[in-house]
């Protein structure tokens, strides 16, 4: 008999929505005791992750506002738990804002990883307390016109001169944000001269009494760079650029290499790679297309990534078509091979050799 003409007597009993509320009432109660008790003292480091653990594993399943109550319990305790901090940084808006606005235990790079999910969160993010350099770039990235006047007007954000070209493009048709930017008393010769490259007469008035010694060839220099810079729309330009801030800022390194090829697919991963392997961006691509496996094998070597991050890379560039798919087997034997016989630097120079067109001998 099949499924769709069982006898309903037959089939099985829904669960009691009453049992089911009360379990789900029973959980939320349990996480906020166990929220409360966070929040009075810092657990032992010996059972810390396991208080984050049980605490984000019930806050999963609770109502929103149980939520909610935690949220705002642990966005003013400074040894809130890691895991559910982050948890609740990625729930609903009003769920979100307490800790993104508030909560210092959500380390930088944390705050950057949120920064990339939506604007109303990185205009959260711009109202903290204290939001360091590379915070802002990775807010600022995005030009949005809100997010950096909230920037501008927030003393404890750190303007470094990795945002600057960001906040001269935006504010080259917003005087409202040229005056809030120049009212800072912290900002770099650097940053000064991307903003008088693009600001109206008055506010470059301004900036000049400040900054005397700043000579005109700069800021004219200054001002090409910042137009063009808000001109662009090549991808492969604001990839190069990009990772050139990335860099800047010491934000450059294999974690987000191999964070950006995970995301949409696009020229920031071939950037990046290019730029901590010390090779042109062409260079790599013609590596990666003459022997895929070992170029990136040789290139994970070379970054200083771990060999267990050869096999996703392949598999990532074969979804995305760049490459050809490779059978399990060899590839394990390929990056095992290239991590024995290379150091970083040997792996470095093979690589250029392979983009080079040298022989790939086994």
């Amino acid at each position: 008999m099949s499924a769709c003409t069982v006898p309903g007597a037959f089939m099985a009993a829904p669960a009691f929505p009453a049992e089911a509320d009360a379990r789900i009432r029973r959980r939320g109660e349990l996480a906020l005791m166990l929220t409360s008790a966070c929040v009075k003292a810092p657990p032992s480091w010996r059972v810390a992750d396991e208080v984050d653990e049980c605490l984000l594993d019930l806050a999963r399943s609770a109502e929103a506002r149980v939520r909610l109550a935690i949220a705002n319990r642990l966005a003013d305790c400074p040894w809130a738990p890691p895991g559910v901090v982050r948890f609740l940084a990625g729930d609903e808006l009003e769920i979100a804002e307490p800790i993104l606005t508030r909560c210092l235990a959500l380390e930088e790079e944390d705050l950057i990883a949120l920064a990339r999910l939506d604007g109303a969160r990185r205009l959260m993010i711009a109202s903290r307390l204290r939001v360091s350099e590379a915070v802002v770039a990775a807010l600022a990235a995005f030009r949005e016109s809100e997010v950096l006047d909230r920037l501008a007007r927030n003393d404890g954000a750190r303007l470094g001169e990795a945002s600057a070209a960001d906040f001269a493009a935006v504010a080259k048709g917003e005087r409202e944000l040229q005056i809030a930017l120049a009212a800072r008393d912290d900002l770099t010769a650097g940053f000064a001269r991307a903003l008088m490259a693009v600001a109206a007469q008055t506010v470059a008035q301004v900036l000049a009494r400040r900054f005397p010694t700043l000579e005109r060839r700069a800021v004219d220099e200054a001002a090409a760079g910042a137009l063009a810079d808000a001109a662009a729309s090549d991808p492969e330009a604001e990839a190069a650029r990009l990772v050139a801030r990335l860099e800047a800022s010491g934000r450059l390194d294999a974690a987000f290499v191999l964070r950006s090829l995970a995301g949409a697919p696009g020229p920031v991963f071939d950037h990046a790679m290019a730029r901590l392997c010390a090779m042109p961006v062409g260079l790599w691509r013609r590596a990666l297309g003459a022997a895929p496996v070992r170029a990136c094998a040789l290139a994970c070597r070379t970054i200083g990534a771990q060999d267990r991050s050869v096999a996703p890379m392949v598999r990532t560039l074969t979804r995305q078509g760049r490459i050809h798919a490779v059978d399990d087997s060899d590839l394990a034997r390929a990056a095992s091979a290239v991590f024995a016989d290379y150091d970083a630097a040997a792996a470095g120079g093979a690589l250029h050799a392979l983009g080079g067109g040298a022989s790939i001998a086994a």
